[in-house]
């Protein structure tokens, strides 16, 4: 009788935040029972979870399992066993840091963009206002604020001791008052993009020349994007100051997004260009002004010496007035995605019917995406015009998008339905009976990127 009372009150003892459905921790094994029995224990996987409770964290290779302790309660001559199967997580996620700008101010918005890469991380500050117009590789920067909102970047690297340390404090070469540089930062390895959305000058070209951007102010908001390159003493300058080709004519806020994977480099802008096809000669884009707010992205590249140039201008195959197409853009491995969350379509599923869209603008805002690829010989197609399962007025699909390989994400910050679980598969709810909860789908690419 002793024996099967201490089995059935017999539990292990968690950390706190920890259960059989996760644990990062040591777990606490009872060697006694209330009633005399000794216990011992068996672990299923002692390498990770041993037989007196210490847990090691898994290796990167090993993903979830399920390890099983086998409690043996014995008193005498009477004994019996109890299981206990507890899921390990290979990871566990802890607090390693609380960054602060070195020159905090009120209304700064830093962290209004982040970007990681490696060890290394970049934050934008769109509304910080000082003068400087260099960058601070580990030294003193400027605390003024005599240039409001121009807008500031700032490098944290994490040293070999595992602590972080701001690394670098980066400014336009031609900071001026509410430029909004940092409004978007993308980091990729040694290379690092900044939008600076409110950015005014006239310039339809790209400046290669190292530190150098226009001062001009005469074309207000057009938006401009600014390349910079670390150096393997960890010091960073500016490598390129790029404007679109049609800056001030149909383009403007260039740098609504952007997007970097390795020399190439995607940048969208509120553009009025009535076009409705993909422009692959260098540095070529719409004047035609009369389809407002369509929307574009352009697609710069790194050649062989070194110097940035456009290398496309592409619009969306059923271009639309306010479709907003450019407002999200992400790259992987020479996919592009382009996000229009204003585009009206009707349209459901997925279309490969290349460089074709939906002309339907039945349904307000819908949204849509659109995946673009490269041939072998450097030009850019439509290969996909992505909607969701269900169609509605108002739900922005294609507001954010990510792609990592052959994984595909959209979000959809409008999308209404009541759904509280995930959906696995090619169907989602088509209830809109909670407002603006919003919805994430996920697509998968079959067959070779």
């Amino acid at each position: 009788a002793a024996v099967a009372a201490d089995k059935e009150s017999l539990e292990i003892t968690y950390a706190p935040g920890d259960s059989a459905d996760g644990i990062t921790q040591d777990v606490t094994l009872p060697i006694t029972g209330p009633n005399g029995s000794v216990i011992t224990w068996e672990s299923s996987y002692p390498a990770i979870l041993n037989s007196v409770g210490t847990f090691k964290l898994p290796t990167l290779g090993q993903n979830e399992m399920i390890i099983t302790y086998t409690a043996t309660i014995q008193k005498g001559n009477y004994k019996e066993t109890k299981s206990f199967p507890i899921i390990i997580n290979r990871f566990k996620w802890v607090q390693d840091a609380y960054i602060k700008s070195s020159n905090s101010e009120i209304n700064d918005l830093f962290g209004i963009s982040i970007s990681v890469s490696g060890n290394t991380i970049a934050v934008g500050a769109r509304q910080e206002s000082s003068s400087q117009t260099t960058i601070t590789n580990l030294g003193s920067i400027n605390n003024n604020n005599d240039r409001q909102h121009s807008g500031a970047v700032y490098i944290y690297r994490k040293d070999s001791s595992g602590n972080w340390f701001q690394d670098a404090y980066i400014k336009a070469s031609n900071a001026d008052e509410y430029d909004w540089f940092g409004y978007k930062v993308a980091l990729k390895d040694d290379t690092l993009v900044v939008a600076s959305y409110y950015e005014d000058s006239n310039q339809t070209t790209v400046t290669n020349d190292d530190g150098m951007a226009s001062n001009d102010n005469s074309s207000a908001s057009t938006g401009a994007v600014y390349v910079f390159k670390r150096d393997s003493s960890h010091n960073w300058s500016q490598d390129a100051y790029l404007k679109a080709s049609n800056s001030g004519i149909c383009s403007r806020l260039f740098g609504q997004s952007i997007a970097i994977d390795n020399n190439i480099i995607a940048i969208g802008a509120i553009d009025d260009g009535n076009q409705n096809t993909i422009t692959n000669a260098d540095g070529v884009a719409s004047t035609d002004t009369s389809l407002t707010g369509s929307g574009a992205v352009f697609v710069f590249q790194k050649d062989a010496s070194g110097n940035w140039y456009q290398d496309a201008y592409l619009k969306a195959s059923n271009a639309g007035e306010l479709d907003s197409f450019g407002y999200s853009v992400a790259i992987s491995n020479g996919t592009i995605v382009v996000g229009a969350l204003n585009e009206d379509s009707g349209a459901t599923g997925v279309s490969h019917v290349y460089n074709s869209a939906s002309g339907d603008n039945s349904v307000n805002s819908a949204g849509a995406v659109y995946v673009f690829q490269m041939k072998s010989n450097g030009d850019w197609f439509q290969s996909a015009y992505i909607k969701p399962p269900y169609t509605d007025a108002g739900d922005q699909f294609g507001r954010s998008v990510a792609i990592n390989g052959n994984i595909l994400v959209v979000g959809a910050i409008s999308e209404d339905s009541n759904q509280e679980t995930i959906t696995n598969g090619t169907t989602a709810s088509s209830d809109n009976s909670n407002t603006g909860s919003g919805a994430v789908y996920v697509y998968k690419r079959i067959g070779a990127a």
